[in-house]
């Protein structure tokens, strides 16, 4: 109980991904709130018992809804710098691991799973990893919870 309370103390915001309906996540937001701090609860499936817990934090208003990281930083009025990091027009050329990856994007605006990717690129897991997050990192592809990419918005085509 100590830590929970530690935790929801020393943090802006509690964010709560999972939780049973009796867990220490929902006692770390319970001390959140009472700290008034931000609490973000991610919701999931509803047959999913891990799930149960943050469905019942947004239902009673305990936890705002977590869908996009924007929701966190409009709630908590952080600026966002939506620049990417690496200049993504860099003089070498992506790898073909990279530029096979990149093309599986250009017929669709829907994220694609790891898994889709895997049977359409035919690489092997870790050259696959390793393109995704090379192409992430350039701020080429974005990754969203599920293992699903999707191209990021300033590079759509």
């Amino acid at each position: 109980m100590a830590r929970n309370r530690i935790l929801a103390g020393l943090a802006d915001v509690t964010i709560v991904i999972e939780a049973k309906e009796k867990s220490g996540a929902l006692i770390t937001a319970y001390y959140a709130n009472s700290y008034h701090r931000e609490v973000f609860a991610l919701p999931g499936s509803i047959y999913s018992a891990t799930s149960a817990g943050c469905h019942r934090l947004i239902k009673r208003n305990q936890a705002h809804l977590l869908t996009y990281i924007d929701d966190l930083a409009y709630i908590m009025n952080w600026k966002v710098n939506h620049q990417p990091k690496v200049d993504i027009y860099r003089n070498d050329p992506l790898t073909e691991p990279e530029q096979m990856v990149l093309n599986q994007f250009q017929e669709t605006t829907q994220p694609i799973t790891v898994d889709g990717l895997t049977e359409a690129t035919a690489l092997p897991p870790g050259a696959l990893q390793a393109a995704l997050l090379s192409l992430e990192l350039q701020g080429l592809l974005r990754a969203l919870p599920g293992k699903r990419f999707i191209l990021a918005p300033m590079h759509k085509q």
